[in-house]
Formats: C-alpha cells, sequence, structure tokens
C-alpha cells in the first residue's frame, strides 16, 4: 500500500483486494461467494480505512492495520475516528459507506463480507512480506532488473489476494513510469489463473505493448481462465496475445477446440479414378479439412511445440528446453548466497491499538465536551 499515490489508487487497491478475495473463496470452496453488492458497499469503509492509516505513514500505513482498525472498533468508535477525519478523503470514502450501510443489519453483512475476503491479512507471515519493500517500479524502468516470486503452489489460491493486486499495482506503476528511454520490461506468469484476478487485464493485454510491456502468460486451460475473469474478459485476454504455444498433454476439449479452429483450415484435392466397359472416367474433387484435427493437437510429441503467431501460417517445431541444451547449463553457476536477511518480526499490532484506543478516548472526550457546551448554551438561550 504504501506504493499508492492517491486516494484513486487506494480506491483500486480495496477493490482489488475484496474482489480477489471473494473469488479466492470461490474457488477454494467451488461455490458461489458473497454477491457483488455487499463487497461494492464494503468497498468505501475498507477505502476509508486504507486511507486513515496511509496518513498515519510508516509503521502503521498497511493493509493489516487498516483491517485491524475496522475488528477493532466499535461502530461508534469508527464514526469518531473516521467519520470526523480531518482527511477530506477519508471523510469522504466514510460518508459513502454511511450512506449505503446505515442499517445495523447491513453494516453487519458488510463486516462480515470484510471478513472473509481480507482474512489473508490476519496471517502473521503475510503481514510480515508485506510491512515493507526495497524497490519501486520506477527503478525497473531505469536500470535491468529481475524480480522473482515464488511460493507454493498449493497455496496459489489462498495467496491470490495478495498476488493479484500486487501485480495489478505494478503494472499501472510501469505505465505511470513509461518514457522513451525506458527500460523495456517482461512479465512471465506462469499458473497465470492461480494467481488471482488482475485489474484491467482484458485492457493490458491489449495497450501495454506499446509502452514496452510484454506478458507472457502459461495456462493449463481455457476453463481456468473463464473461471477467473469471465468468458468475455477471457477472450478478450486470448484475442490480445498475438502469440500463442501449445505443448504437449493438452487435454481440455475446449481448449483442443480454440487450437484447432485457430489453426484453420487446409484444402485437399482428392482425384477418382473409374472404369466401365474399357471408358475411364477421372473426376477431381476439392475438400477442406482441419490443419491440425483436436486429435492431433492432443497426441502432440512430447518434445514438439506448436507455434500460432499473428498472421502468420501454424508451424510445428521442436522445443529448445535450456536445462536439456548443455550450451545453456554450462554457464550457469552456482554463486554464494549472499543476501541480507533483516530482522522484521517485530509486532507492531499492540503499538497500534494503543495508538488508535488513546486516539478513540480523546476524540469522546471532545465530543462530550461538544455536548456539554451545546447543552449549556440551550439552557441559556432557553432562559433567554
Amino acid at each position: 500500500m504504501q506504493q499508492c499515490e492517491d486516494a484513486t489508487e487506494i480506491c483500486q487497491l480495496a477493490s482489488s483486494l475484496l474482489m480477489n478475495g471473494s473469488l479466492s473463496v470461490e474457488l477454494a470452496t467451488g461455490k458461489k461467494a458473497g454477491g457483488v453488492e455487499w463487497i461494492q458497499m464494503a468497498e468505501p469503509l475498507l477505502s476509508s480505512a486504507l486511507l486513515y492509516v496511509k496518513s498515519l505513514g510508516s509503521p502503521y500505513n498497511t493493509i493489516e492495520q487498516a483491517f485491524q482498525l475496522i475488528l477493532m472498533l466499535s461502530d461508534k468508535q469508527l464514526d469518531l475516528i473516521l467519520g470526523k477525519s480531518k482527511n477530506k478523503d477519508v471523510l469522504t470514502q466514510y460518508r459513502i459507506f454511511k450512506s449505503v450501510g446505515g442499517a445495523d443489519r447491513t453494516l453487519g453483512s458488510i463486516k462480515i463480507t470484510l471478513a472473509t475476503n481480507l482474512k489473508l491479512f490476519t496471517d502473521n507471515k503475510v503481514n510480515k512480506v508485506c510491512s515493507r519493500t526495497d524497490f519501486t517500479a520506477k527503478e525497473f524502468r531505469e536500470k535491468d532488473t529481475i524480480l522473482y516470486i515464488t511460493y507454493p503452489e498449493r497455496k496459489s489460491i489462498y495467496l491470490s489476494p495478495l498476488i493479484a493486486p500486487f501485480f495489478g499495482q505494478f503494472i499501472d506503476k510501469l505505465l505511470d513510469n513509461f518514457k522513451k528511454n525506458s527500460n523495456p520490461i517482461h512479465f512471465f506468469l506462469d499458473e497465470f489463473a492461480n494467481v488471482g484476478m488482475i485489474n484491467n487485464m482484458s485492457i493490458h493485454a491489449a495497450t501495454v505493448r506499446s509502452r514496452k510491456i510484454s506478458l507472457s502468460i502459461c495456462l493449463q486451460s481455457l476453463s481456468q481462465l473463464n473461471s477467473v475473469y469471465g468468458k468475455n474478459n477471457a477472450q478478450a485476454i486470448l484475442n490480445n496475445l498475438k502469440t500463442k504455444l501449445t505443448l504437449p498433454s493438452l487435454n481440455d476439449q475446449e481448449t483442443l477446440s480454440y487450437i484447432s479452429n485457430l489453426c484453420g483450415n487446409t484444402e485437399i484435392m482428392t482425384t477418382n479414378t473409374s472404369e466401365s466397359k474399357g471408358n475411364k472416367t477421372t473426376s477431381t474433387n476439392r475438400s477442406t479439412r482441419k490443419l491440425f484435427n483436436v486429435e492431433d493437437i492432443r497426441t502432440l510429441k512430447d518434445n514438439s511445440v506448436l507455434i500460432l503467431m499473428h498472421n502468420k501460417q501454424p508451424v510445428l517445431d521442436k522445443q529448445n528446453t535450456y536445462y536439456t541444451n548443455s550450451s545453456y547449463t554450462e554457464k550457469v553457476k552456482e554463486v554464494e548466497d549472499k543476501i541480507i536477511y533483516t530482522d522484521i518480526n517485530k509486532s507492531i499490532d499492540e503499538e497500534f491499538e494503543r495508538f488508535v484506543l488513546n486516539k478513540v478516548k480523546k476524540l469522546e472526550k471532545e465530543f462530550e465536551n461538544e455536548i456539554e457546551e451545546n447543552k449549556d448554551l440551550a439552557e441559556e438561550i432557553f432562559e433567554c
């Protein structure tokens, strides 16, 4: 969240966090999560809390502390902290929330939605990772850099509410920092459908090329992409990825049919000769067939790759895998690990709680004094 520069980016982050939290629940359970309307009503409350902790600066300006703020305080205390904030953006988002979440039952459902979709940020390991950063997207545009993001594949769905917003924000920042002499950027996203839903991905797939950003995404099937982005957005993403590689062992029928149809047809000429009473008759027929049938694609040889590129004809080629090619592997050398690990285990939860509750007590006292002053003023007016 430290990379967010204004209220607009904070609100985009809140939306991405909640949508991916809901999506994570759906993918993990196979059941439809809470309605979009509850997410939309929860958005301004989360935005208000994020904007508030953002204004506090380090070390309180994290997603974790914004979430804890909502969980920690009662409705009346939230009214004091966020509803009487002098920060215009905090106040605006909180007023939007109050306009849709005024009823007790509605407010309770909104908090349940927040708790369900942001439960990842109660994980201490996740919060330690999010507590600090030592790089910015701008640096990638200025000097050659490689960033590896690794996590256990079995936890990809669980971590998607963190990973997807990170990639979405990172792409936005790279676009913001683009100049004519900027370094080109290449994203290689393995198991792309398990990353979560990256905001505006269908638009990015069509436009980032002009900002020197290339995208390589890896999928096991089209159904994976459809389940995350919906059929229309998934189709838009595929259409805007100009080069498609198909590797062996593909067995999803929808994906096989898609690749087969994309390869197109070829024309076949057949000649038939018949003989009757010493007379020969020859006829020529033209017909079409798939250039690559579903069966052809499903049974691709282990070391082959089917390439579909721009408006060119399909190419069936051999793979050139780095780990089987000595000209590549002989250049790889084991290097001593010189990474300096810093201790980021110090928790600030208790300190943040004390800070917020002291702030609430101060505001409650000011509010009580204000009521007393108004009461005295009302009595004076009544006596007059």
